[in-house]
């Protein structure tokens, strides 16, 4: 079944709409990949919400779980997403052991639009959009000899979505900001601004 699933290619979905943070009440979103019973070998993106009161994640009820087979990308799974909360469109990498990793743009309801690949064989786990809309991410790809970092696509809202996953594959996207190789390490990304103006990228476990 999954061979034919790649036959048609994953088509980007118009429509994707943004997300308003403030009234949907998204709290602290985080992706959550787990096996695809129905398809062996695949996986089922599932977004949660931290309960800061129980310190536990519960179901986010505003988003659609992100079926990869069902999509026509089986073996795929989502990493390093993260939201520009200018525009209130939401990012993340469609990730592929040994293979191209591709930005998406997606929405609650399972709507997905394909951006383009990422350079320099990244493979990031964290990511965050700048206050300039800068999607930041780290490079943790296990094909590269040396860490590379840190990488940026700028003005990653303005992106045009490309026709299908396919299509995306033509576009290389990202550059690097840092080679330090301490950025490779961080589970997940933040963007800060403090009291002078100045906007900071930190990453955590």
């Amino acid at each position: 079944m999954a061979g034919l699933l790649m036959v048609a290619p994953a088509t980007s979905t118009p429509g994707v709409q943004p997300v308003d943070c403030v009234t949907a009440g998204s709290g602290l979103l985080q992706v959550f990949n787990v096996d695809d019973p129905n398809n062996s070998g695949s996986y089922i993106s599932k977004f949660k919400l931290l309960d800061v009161e129980t310190n536990e994640f519960v179901d986010a009820p505003n988003f659609t779980d992100l079926v990869w087979a069902d999509l026509g990308l089986p073996g795929r799974w989502m990493n390093a997403a993260a939201i520009d909360h200018a525009t209130g469109q939401i990012f993340g990498v469609v990730r592929h052991t040994g293979d191209d990793q591709v930005l998406v743009r997606f929405d609650g309801d399972g709507d997905i639009e394909y951006l383009g690949k990422l350079a320099n064989d990244a493979a990031p786990k964290a990511a965050t959009v700048t206050s300039t809309g800068t999607f930041v991410y780290n490079n943790n790809s296990a094909t590269v000899a040396t860490d590379r970092g840190m990488e940026r696509i700028l003005n990653v809202s303005d992106l045009v979505a490309q026709a299908d996953y396919n299509a995306a594959l033509n576009v290389v996207l990202g550059e690097t900001v840092s080679q330090e190789g301490e950025w490779v390490s961080g589970g997940d990304y933040a963007s800060f601004v403090d009291a002078n103006g100045d906007e900071f990228v930190m990453w955590h476990w």
